[in-house]
């Protein structure tokens, strides 16, 4: 998909449903996709309370130019950026993977609470769900046409759901081969789609991700505990089929 189809796609969505003043006020962020070996997910961008009330989209970082990842301390740390740039670079033992990755939130509004999601959209916003499969089924096509990674990490236990994850819940509907366990999350492999009619892309009937690693982790913040995090290592090894 180019930019100016997710744009209009994005676009259309928001038109159609009622989101929150306030959030639609603010805008939706997209990234602009790339190919990448390596697929970090969030779940949706944050707001801080100074951003600009726009829709806007960028590089993986949408206004965070990953070459300011190198500089781990000073203006250009961030607390979110930050431990993922963690993951990425090991200087010790010569590991930079940034240049292989790619980030991408699989929802589009800004929200600094984790919550909001599920107590305002999912509880409370009439067509809330169906506003979160829209915007799901575009996630979904972006990596299945563009980014197609050899590994995705889903760093938020939360949108493991969106997945097909947990049992019950469908939404993007991958199924999952069970291949490892690691202190800082469970790797699994995508061996297909599952046979459900809750899967909100049922125009995709044969994913390009066969094949496709995931590492299911936790929220990942300056706060998580050092084993709790995958480090630039493990993602190299895995990446290069050492592990």
């Amino acid at each position: 998909m180019t930019v100016s189809e997710i744009d209009a796609r994005l676009q259309k969505i928001w038109k159609e449903y009622n989101l929150d003043p306030e959030v639609k006020e603010r805008g939706f962020v997209f990234a602009e996709p790339k190919r990448a070996e390596l697929l970090i997910t969030g779940i949706n961008p944050s707001w801080r309370g100074n951003e600009q009330k726009e829709n806007i989209h960028g590089p993986a970082t949408v206004n965070l130019n990953p070459e300011t990842w190198k500089e781990r301390k000073g203006k250009t740390w961030d607390t979110y950026w930050g431990p993922i740039r963690n993951m990425l670079v090991d200087e010790a033992k010569q590991i930079d993977l940034i240049n292989r990755m790619d980030y991408l939130d699989i929802f589009h509004f800004k929200e600094q609470n984790q919550k909001f999601l599920t107590e305002s959209i999912i509880k409370k916003q009439r067509d809330g769900i169906d506003f979160l499969k829209e915007e799901l089924n575009l996630t979904q096509h972006i990596i299945e046409e563009n980014i197609r990674p050899k590994l995705i990490l889903v760093k938020n236990k939360e949108s493991w759901a969106y997945w097909g994850k947990i049992e019950g819940k469908v939404w993007m509907g991958y199924q999952f081969e069970h291949k490892r366990d690691f202190e800082c999350g469970e790797l699994c492999n995508i061996v297909g789609l599952q046979h459900s009619d809750e899967r909100i892309a049922p125009e995709i009937t044969d994913t390009s991700l066969k094949g496709t690693l995931v590492l299911f982790s936790n929220h990942i913040n300056q706060y998580t505990k050092r084993e709790k995090r995958p480090t630039a290592e493990l993602l190299y090894n895995i990446l290069d089929g050492m592990i």
